[in-house]
């Protein structure tokens, strides 16, 4: 009596990344909780609504501006009253505003004081935050494409593990080199698309590989970022999203045997420059090519070299 099994989701085909949505689940996990956030903070309009998912805090930050605006107008109101800066109230205003200057730099100057005071979900939360519809869009396809990919053929613990790692130092290199304001997927996929990246080109045995369209616009669209036509974008969390999964792309493929594989690469090419330009045959012993006799006949030994007719190895025949 025969059975008919149900189709294994991770026998997913290229272009079919995903068939059944019960075999990425950390995948669509994210995802919702992309258009939830969207649709809570109103693509960022409302930021306080998710303010526990920014890398630091932004409440601190509207509370100083505030207190910035204030202290503006009072100082305003006394220059237009006349007051000299020996009066008492402009000696009290302007120490108020040298402790505000004070208290501005020590809060901007460190970006883990949340982190630091034990809110360390926010190492890793930016990642859900986006402030357009071009931005959510954009981001959730590419996670749906590449995260679809990674998470049916490496299971799901596996994929947590690398989308953590590079929500991480993405997010970290961001908020360090450019403030903690920010917020995205793109930092995700771009480590996720430099692990296959990597994980194709030097694995013996790769899954799948990016096709070269792909590569080349995800490279353009990095490079191009960094003009700044776009806009203020978080080109450090790009970046270093990119090389930490290409980093560990490139170790899996290393840990898989890749390193033969490039030595193999290497000795190929040595072997394919020793031939001479535009020749397809070449006498192991005296060197002739059918460039230099088109009459020349050659032959593969057992030994795996190739040699002309006049320089068969004995035993072997013409």
């Amino acid at each position: 009596m025969s059975s008919s099994w149900p189709p294994n989701p991770r026998d997913a085909k290229h272009r079919q990344p995903v068939r059944t949505w019960h075999a990425i689940p950390v995948t669509m996990v994210m995802i919702a909780i992309c258009l939830v956030t969207a649709l809570r903070t109103q693509m960022g309009e409302h930021g306080e609504a998710a303010d526990w998912m920014y890398f630091r805090s932004q409440t601190q930050r509207q509370e100083l501006e505030a207190k910035y605006q204030s202290l503006a107008a009072e100082q305003r109101a006394l220059e237009d009253s006349g007051i000299g800066e020996n009066d008492a109230k402009a000696r009290e205003l302007g120490e108020r505003i040298i402790a505000f200057n004070e208290e501005t730099l020590s809060i901007s100057s460190d970006a883990l004081a949340d982190i630091k005071s034990g809110q360390v979900w926010r190492l890793f939360t930016p990642m859900f935050l986006h402030f357009s519809i071009l931005h959510l869009v954009f981001n959730v396809y590419w996670l749906w494409m590449l995260g679809s990919l990674l998470e049916i053929r490496y299971r799901s613990w596996n994929y947590l593990l690398l989308v953590l790692a590079v929500a991480l130092i993405s997010n970290l290199a961001q908020a360090l080199a450019r403030g903690t304001s920010f917020g995205g997927m793109s930092g995700v996929n771009y480590g996720l698309f430099g692990f296959l990246f990597l994980h194709g080109k030097y694995h013996p045995a790769p899954s799948f590989r990016l096709d070269s369209q792909t590569v080349f616009m995800m490279l353009a669209w990095l490079v191009f970022c960094f003009t700044g036509a776009l806009g203020p974008v978080a080109n450090w969390a790009h970046s270093f999203g990119f090389l930490t999964g290409a980093t560990a792309g490139f170790t899996h493929a290393m840990l898989a045997g890749g390193g033969k594989l490039i030595k193999r690469r290497s000795e190929f090419k040595r072997a394919v420059s020793s031939v001479r330009s535009d020749a397809l045959h070449q006498c192991h012993v005296c060197g002739t090519t059918e460039r230099d006799d088109p009459d020349a006949e050659f032959r593969v030994c057992p030994d795996g070299e190739e040699y002309c007719t006049k320089h068969l190895p004995n035993g072997e025949s013409p």
